[in-house]
């Protein structure tokens, strides 16, 4: 595969979770209907948005850069904390989002890999 080519699979899923008694929120992590699939490329740490996310949640661990895709950016936009995505058997966080970028083609998401 060529160098900064998009290899790493996404799946994405959302938190359909309810509330206990207690009005804890317990989530249930479900796939979308249609799934929403996109491929990623991990790139070096750079740019306002990745420090910033740094300074919140020390865990930050990268970034992973995918195609501009109106349907992704409106859930990210709409709640961030309700949606992740699934590499392989790894869930990273999103902790934050960045982009559009270059030029409306790209969005980075700021990962926390699970511990």
């Amino acid at each position: 595969m060529p160098a900064g080519a998009y290899n790493i699979r996404i799946t994405f899923e959302q938190d359909v979770g309810t509330a206990d008694a207690a009005g804890q929120h317990i989530p249930d992590w479900q796939p979308f209907s249609p799934p929403l699939k996109r491929w990623g490329k991990r790139i070096e740490s750079r740019g306002r948005a990745y420090w910033a996310a740094q300074q919140e949640q020390a865990e930050v661990s990268g970034i992973i850069e995918v195609p501009y895709d109106s349907v992704l950016h409106s859930l990210l936009k709409a709640d961030r904390t309700k949606i992740r995505g699934k590499i392989g058997d790894s869930v990273p966080y999103i902790e934050a989002f960045d982009g559009p970028k270059n030029k409306g083609r790209t969005l980075d998401l700021i990962v926390r890999e699970p511990q």
